[in-house]
């Protein structure tokens, strides 16, 4: 159930989202959404009691802007070229938007016991994601462009959450000394030009000729 602003032009799952980036998850309050969308904090309490379904209903939201802004309906994009937009989506959204996965990291820890139930809509998002995933590489294998992989599951869990830790930790503020030194942008682009040479056919054929 959502909540109807006084501005037909809002909707909590994006004033939540707007606000629990601008602020954090943890330093963001209830009273803070509820002013940014013109109602009540009863208004919200009525339906949301608590501030992890709100940053669950901003993380679902977030997630499908990204799908309906990188890969929107009609999409041309099929076998490597699609893989190759797949990953870059991560670095897109990182030169971007790095607040999004500073608000990732955040969130993870946020919700980690929180009961399952909750997490249902937003695992389905991810879901949508490997599906889109799956379906470039099945075109790759069959127009062969793509290697194929002996477990291309493993493959995919493997490159994802590597690359989005990496967005995590690259797109935080630096801890130690050797952080400041490295070119995050170069960094990312480097492990993303890693995995793609594991998937690019050609590439794999050149290294067997050797």
């Amino acid at each position: 159930m959502n909540v109807i602003s006084k501005d037909k032009h809002l909707s909590l799952p994006a004033v939540a989202a707007k606000v629990f980036l601008a602020r954090g998850i943890e330093e963001a309050t209830i009273k803070e959404i509820a002013s940014e969308l013109g109602v009540g904090e009863a208004t919200i309490y009525r339906h949301y009691k608590t501030k992890a379904q709100l940053s669950i209903l901003a993380a679902g939201y977030l997630q499908e802007e990204i799908m309906s802004s990188y890969f929107p309906q009609g999409s041309t994009l099929h076998g490597m070229d699609g893989l190759q937009a797949f990953y870059d989506l991560f670095f897109q959204v990182f030169e971007n938007h790095p607040q999004y996965y500073r608000f990732l990291d955040e969130f993870d820890v946020f919700i980690a016991n929180y009961p399952e139930g909750d997490k249902v809509t937003y695992e389905a998002g991810l879901d949508r994601f490997k599906d889109i995933y799956f379906s470039f590489y099945k075109e790759g294998v069959q127009d062969g462009t793509v290697y194929e992989i002996d477990d291309i599951e493993t493959f995919y869990f493997a490159s994802t959450h590597a690359l989005l830790s990496l967005c995590k930790k690259l797109a935080s503020q630096s801890v130690i000394s050797q952080d400041s030194r490295i070119d995050k942008v170069h960094e990312l682009k480097v492990f993303i030009e890693m995995v793609l040479y594991r998937l690019d056919k050609n590439k794999q054929k050149e290294v067997s000729q050797r």
